[in-house]
């Protein structure tokens, strides 16, 4: 039918987070893993055009400004029409647009931050079991509720302001980093810097805060904990210097400034 809005489907594979932690992310315990399930994804007009947008952002690494990054990003977007579903399938579509490993982690990332911040929803599910590169700074500056079904990858919550992000799996280093406000849970566990910088804001990690080498330092790293809380029900690394804020560990309070 002329004028009718072309369809098609895409197969993805839903690859376990857990395939991943042998890329930088090393020192956990293995989970048992699935086997590889296909996933549907019907392309439709908004879908072209999200991925047309992400095409379009340039990320510089000769000029590392994730700010600038994130801002370029919500001017990509803004004129853009879609619900927290196109944003789901997006997710899942970003594995046909991996290329440059050196770039499209904080481009992926921050692109689906300024999705969701620009997004007239309060709900939004990311999907990353598919993904064989790492993301990073998804959640930046995140005034939404996000779920991260599968690894969350580096510096997930990054100047996080309110709302919530539950990651339903591990997420890399930098957990929280300089976050301000909402609550950031992890399901699994977390690498190191967790709630380095961070001024605000609760980060519950329900698994161990040990990261490579059980070397993390949680809530500073050369840059100190200014506020906030963080929760870790499992094993905890080092702890670093907190300014201000409180620190539990299976419930029990060991910092408190």
């Amino acid at each position: 039918m002329a004028g009718a809005l072309a369809k098609r489907e895409i197969i993805v594979p839903s690859i376990p987070a857990v395939a991943m932690l042998g890329k930088g992310f090393k020192g956990y315990k293995s989970m048992k893993e699935e086997p590889v399930r296909k996933v549907k994804v019907v392309e439709d007009e908004t879908l072209k055009q999200l991925k047309k947008a992400f095409g379009s952002l340039v990320y510089d690494l000769r000029y590392v400004n994730h700010d600038k990054l994130y801002k370029s990003a919500c001017q990509h977007v803004k004129r853009l029409k879609y619900r927290a579903a196109d944003v789901a399938k997006f997710s899942l579509v970003l594995v046909s647009l991996q290329e440059d490993e050196a770039t499209f982690g904080t481009r992926a990332g921050i692109f689906l931050s300024a999705l969701i911040n620009s997004g007239t929803d309060t709900d939004y599910i990311i999907h990353t079991n598919q993904l064989t590169m790492t993301l990073q700074h998804l959640g930046h500056g995140n005034t939404k509720n996000i779920i991260v079904e599968g690894y969350a990858g580096r510096f997930v919550g990054w100047n996080m302001k309110g709302g919530s992000i539950t990651v339903n799996g591990d997420a890399g280093m930098g957990a929280g980093f300089v976050m301000k406000g909402g609550f950031l849970t992890v399901n699994g566990n977390t690498g190191s810097w967790a709630g380095r910088g961070m001024q605000g804001g609760v980060i519950t990690v329900k698994g161990d805060a040990t990261g490579n080498d059980r070397l993390t330092i949680i809530g500073n790293a050369g840059d100190e904990m200014q506020g906030g809380v963080i929760r870790v029900e499992g094993e905890i690394g080092t702890v670093g210097k907190v300014e201000h804020g409180k620190i539990f560990h299976k419930g029990v309070k060991i910092i408190d400034k």
